[in-house]
């Protein structure tokens, strides 16, 4: 008698869902993240005989099946509940349910530690490109962003503080000051600030500072940039503050990704409204943001369209977001060479848990574009030169002029666009300087 209950009420559920996925008769709550779900495979007797066929339809079926979305929430809730154990990637509940991810923790506890000589290499490198873009008048600064294990490591379990080693953020913020570059230590400002701030700089169920915390960010930064031009920006005011327990995503991500039914608890929040104290006729700079994800939690639609005259973010040196907001770039497709050269503030912004992936390279990529041209006899090209070169190269009428003058003067293309740029950016200065 039981095993037919049983399995009439397997056969009932098993119904229900498959009812649900013909005909969705309840509207579930997605999935939070982002997932593509499998499409149905066409049938092919190739694929058939390969198996392909066998195995993408039953993906298929596996991701399409009835109610997916609420077991999945259940399944993660159970072991919430039972276990303290999140299912979301890399992320572990810490003391007093506080989500942390590891990546974290690693860079807490230097589990990620790249060593010195690396780093000390790799600010070399730094202090060199910034020297000489500073030539340019192109200002270049590091922000050494918090790590929510870092600023909250009283959280984070005992099994993970066993083995406490040298960490990177130790020698990056040492060898900053030893090198002179510019650069901003938010992680010893909000560490500094942690018992005294009227509002919480991290979230409990959040995996970014929070948005007060990258107001106050913001404000600095904009504040440091004005200092190295020596001139003046709109600044952010915060009119009112409104405290909260209601939270935008950026205070609650880790918690929304771990997909549950129910939690976990928030804690209030802060959310200053903003506003800018100066006209648009301040707005003279051109800045790119190389940063990781800290960057989308900065007011970038403000700092865009009231303070910068461009703030154009390149996400993990990958993707270009011309100012921000507009649709991105894959960075191989765009002329570094026009880019750089044409911004007037290069800020690099890591967490603790990516100085292992210092710059991601950016360093050694901008190095390159700007100062490593050479002519095919292996002359060094100056950057105002090559930007010279760029420009005509761009300009259909100009090069065509530039390939006649090659042939009479039986010289090849690349030399006669090299001597034509060097004799305009000569002319240019000797005018300048009033020597012609």
């Amino acid at each position: 008698m039981i095993n037919k209950f049983l399995l009439s009420l397997i056969l009932i559920v098993l119904s229900i869902s498959l009812l649900q996925q013909i005909a969705p008769f309840v509207e579930e709550k997605p999935l939070y993240g982002s997932f593509t779900k499998a499409s149905k495979p066409r049938f092919k007797i190739d694929s058939l005989l390969t198996g392909s066929y066998q195995r993408n339809y039953s993906k298929w079926i596996h991701e399409n099946i009835g109610f997916r979305s609420t077991l999945i929430r259940l399944h993660h809730q159970i072991g919430y509940w039972l276990y303290s154990k999140s299912y979301a990637n890399a992320v572990i509940v810490g003391k007093n349910n506080y989500l942390l991810d590891k990546k974290y923790i690693y860079a807490h506890t230097g589990q990620d530690f790249i060593g010195e000589d690396s780093i000390k290499y790799m600010l070399q490198k730094t202090k060199q490109l910034q020297d000489s873009l500073s030539k340019y008048n192109i200002k270049l600064f590091i922000v050494l962003a918090p790590g929510k294990a870092s600023f909250y490591n009283e959280y984070i379990p005992d099994f993970y503080l066993k083995n406490i080693g040298k960490t990177n953020y130790q020698y990056f913020s040492s060898y900053l000051k030893e090198f002179n570059i510019n650069h901003i230590d938010f992680k010893k400002w909000f560490f500094a600030l942690k018992k005294t701030t009227s509002y919480p700089l991290f979230p409990k169920n959040g995996i970014h500072w929070s948005t007060y915390g990258a107001l106050l960010a913001a404000d600095s930064i904009i504040r440091y940039t004005e200092q190295l031009h020596k001139l003046s920006l709109p600044h952010i005011s915060f009119d009112n503050i409104r405290i909260s327990d209601s939270l935008n995503e950026v205070d609650q991500d880790v918690g929304l990704g771990m997909n549950l039914l129910y939690g976990p608890k928030n804690i209030p929040m802060a959310y200053p409204t903003l506003s800018y104290n100066k006209n648009n006729e301040d707005r003279k700079l051109h800045v790119l943001s190389v940063a990781d994800s800290y960057n989308w939690t900065l007011p970038i639609s403000g700092m865009s369209e009231k303070v910068f005259k461009q703030f154009d973010f390149l996400y993990y040196n990958k993707q270009l977001y011309p100012n921000s907001c507009e649709p991105s770039k894959d960075i191989t497709t765009v002329n570094k060479l026009k880019l750089l050269s044409s911004v007037n503030t290069i800020m690099i912004m890591m967490t603790d848990a990516n100085l292992s992936e210092y710059s991601w390279n950016f360093i050694e990529d901008a190095y390159s574009a700007l100062f490593k041209n050479k002519t095919l006899s292996g002359t060094a090209i100056p950057l105002d030169v090559a930007i010279k070169m760029y420009d005509i190269k761009n300009d259909p009428p100009w090069i065509k002029l530039i390939k006649e003058k090659a042939i009479a003067k039986n010289i090849s293309i690349d030399s006669m666009l090299y001597l034509d740029a060097k004799y305009i950016i000569e002319q240019s200065y000797r005018t300048n300087n009033g020597t012609q």
